[in-house]
């Protein structure tokens, strides 16, 4: 289990790094998931299809206008009247372009023989740019938003944790550092106070010390040791 969830983590990571295949996929997941829905509602491919390609032009801006500026740049950054004035400006040209590819383009190709709403009325009529378009026009960019923001978060928590590790790692070498010079100094005065003893045990204490020496500065070196040898 802990293996998988080291491969999915690696998986995310990696997979972040083409945006532009990333940014074509969730379009392209979008489309068909659009499709899908007004399939099972009783249009045809054609019809279906034609309308999602219509109105991805707004839903795409809107997305990118809401992720990359209004939230980063004035929302987080606490500028709440700025982003308040902003995102209500935004969202009328949005709904009011949005409403006119319905009435202009999509409606003339699709239902020739339905009446035309006037110019004033895409302006002006508050009851269907509030009512209608705004849900149909931000229902994308919600879940482009929160897509792109969890994964902002996942990516930061593993950075995070990464440094946390290389500080971690940089705090015990530097320890070690520390404690080397004086476990030989110690060592080698023990050994030297057997020497002037004639004590048999320097000898056995000297080849100690050469074992230990070679396993910090060739064993110790790999990073992960056996039990049996520390």
């Amino acid at each position: 289990m802990e293996y998988l969830n080291h491969q999915v983590v690696v998986f995310v990571e990696n997979w972040h790094k083409s945006r532009l295949r990333n940014h074509l996929l969730f379009w392209l997941i979008n489309v068909l998931i659009s499709v899908g829905i007004n399939l099972v509602s009783g249009e045809s491919m054609g019809v279906a299809f034609i309308e999602k390609m219509i109105y991805l032009f707004p839903q795409a801006v809107a997305s990118y206008f809401l992720a990359y500026y209004e939230i980063p740049y004035l929302l987080l950054s606490r500028r709440f009247i700025a982003f308040a004035l902003v995102f209500i400006a935004s969202t009328y040209v949005l709904t009011v372009m949005y409403r006119f590819l319905v009435v202009y383009v999509s409606e003339p190709i699709l239902y020739p023989d339905m009446l035309q709403d006037s110019i004033s009325d895409i302006l002006f009529n508050s009851e269907a740019i509030v009512g209608q378009y705004f849900l149909l026009l931000y229902i994308t960019p919600l879940f482009f938003v929160l897509l792109k923001y969890t994964k902002d978060v996942f990516l930061l928590s593993r950075k995070l944790k990464r440094i946390q590790e290389e500080k971690s790692n940089a705090e015990i070498k530097f320890l070690k550092a520390q404690v080397h010079p004086h476990f030989l100094f110690n060592t080698l005065n023990n050994i030297y106070t057997l020497t002037l003893k004639k004590s048999p045990k320097a000898a056995p204490a000297s080849h100690t010390l050469a074992e230990i020496l070679k396993y910090m500065t060739i064993s110790g070196a790999a990073g992960l040791s056996k039990l049996e040898d520390e």
